[in-house]
């Protein structure tokens, strides 16, 4: 089969047939009429278990390296998935921690900002008024946006807050 079938086949584009081949993942032969890549049944099959290996978070380096050791023969290779996956699902919650906190910082700032009326003249002046009034809470990973509170000022009193000069481009 051509890139395009193999490409149909696995539900990539021929880009990615393409690129697969040339970093070795896939192994064409080449049609010394017209130089095309011709793919075999095996081909289509290792496409499938690259395309498996992806939806679990390998990387095309991660999962080269399994294809090389499997060809040769050595060693088994799920001992190596299985601590990888170990390792992924522990950035994947990582992530997921880091996403979650990101959600509550734009669902506060929307709080805030649906409360009080809209940036008016103010905006034709400063970049937006209601994103520099926010300031980063926490520290590290946990980093939130939250207002920056000058005295007595409140989440839900903006306004109070002490903006600084406007900024111009």
């Amino acid at each position: 089969m051509i890139v395009h079938e193999l490409a149909m086949e696995s539900g990539v584009s021929t880009h990615a047939v393409r690129y697969y081949a040339k970093i070795g993942l896939l192994t064409p032969t080449r049609d010394p009429n017209n130089g095309y890549q011709h793919f075999t049944r095996a081909d289509s099959e290792r496409m499938r278990f690259v395309r498996r290996a992806q939806r679990l978070g390998l990387t095309l380096a991660e999962i080269k390296h399994l294809l090389s050791r499997s060809q040769r023969g050595t060693g088994e290779c799920c001992g190596s998935v299985a601590h990888k996956l170990h390792v992924r699902i522990k950035d994947v919650r990582k992530q997921i921690a880091r996403l979650q906190a990101m959600e509550q910082s734009i669902v506060g700032a929307l709080s805030i900002w649906e409360s009080r009326p809209g940036c008016g003249a103010q905006a034709q002046t400063r970049l937006c008024p209601f994103i520099e009034t926010m300031d980063l809470v926490g520290g590290g990973h946990g980093e939130r946006l939250g207002p920056v509170l000058e005295g007595s000022a409140r989440p839900s009193d903006i306004s109070a807050l002490d903006l600084g000069p406007p900024h111009r481009f």
